[in-house]
């Protein structure tokens, strides 16, 4: 509890109201984009393309806000002072995976409100509280935590925003291509649908049903992560 207290402290610096401004911007743009097209296409899809779309913004976002949360300890040498001061790296650690968690569930929350709101505004609740099923809610938890989990990696690996952004940006066609070159090589093998992306954008099966298979796929890259960024904060010098 107190190493969240801790980050709750540190997380009011600009780049998270900056960040928090932009999801709010687009999930409203989106909404509005999406519910004047509700009236000429059929508003059910419209409400899952919306609810799909906006989700998807968070990935990115977020992402990008871990990314930053962590690198600033790094460089405004944070992490070195609160070593030096009694805070231990398990306890700095500990702390940034409750902040995954926490702000990833806060995102979500603040997503789902957006979205009702803008469904209520334009009559089309219905429709958006079909959208609230079980893989609706739970897939989408996985996967921003994934994605928090993944920045988190990539900053310890790194220890730099700029570069980390930069793989993060990257990661997705690099993966692509990567999945690609498998297809052809191994034509009778599906071994691309392992590599970390291509897992978690199959946990949401084609039928709208969780594919527990790619879950647990995701959720062991999951822990690999968490235990590589361990072995990486505790192991090296910090700087």
């Amino acid at each position: 509890m107190k190493a969240l207290q801790i980050e709750y402290i540190k997380l009011f610096r600009p780049y998270a109201y900056i960040i928090a401004g932009l999801l709010l911007l687009a999930f409203i743009l989106r909404a509005v984009f999406m519910l004047q097209l509700s009236a000429a296409i059929d508003k059910e899809m419209v409400m899952k393309a919306l609810d799909a779309g906006q989700v998807e913004t968070i990935y990115t976002l977020f992402s990008i806000f871990m990314i930053i949360n962590i690198g600033k300890e790094y460089s405004e040498n944070t992490l070195r002072r609160s070593v030096i001061e009694g805070y231990t790296r398990t306890q700095f650690f500990t702390g940034k995976i409750l902040l995954v968690i926490a702000a990833g569930v806060f995102a979500l929350v603040l997503q789902k409100l957006v979205f009702f709101i803008s469904a209520a505004s334009a009559g089309l609740m219905k429709e958006a509280l079909d959208c609230l099923t079980m893989a609706g809610v739970f897939i989408p938890l996985l996967k921003v935590i994934f994605y928090g989990l993944f920045a988190l990696f990539l900053v310890f690996v790194t220890r730099s925003i700029a570069f980390s952004i930069v793989l993060s940006i990257f990661w997705g066609p690099g993966e692509s291509l990567v999945h690609f070159y498998l297809k052809y090589k191994f034509p009778e093998a599906d071994y691309g649908s392992y590599l970390p992306m291509a897992s978690l954008a199959q946990t949401l099966g084609a039928d709208g049903l969780i594919a527990v298979k790619f879950v647990l796929i995701s959720i062991a890259y999951q822990l690999a992560m968490v235990v590589s960024s361990y072995g990486l904060l505790a192991n090296r010098d910090i700087k």
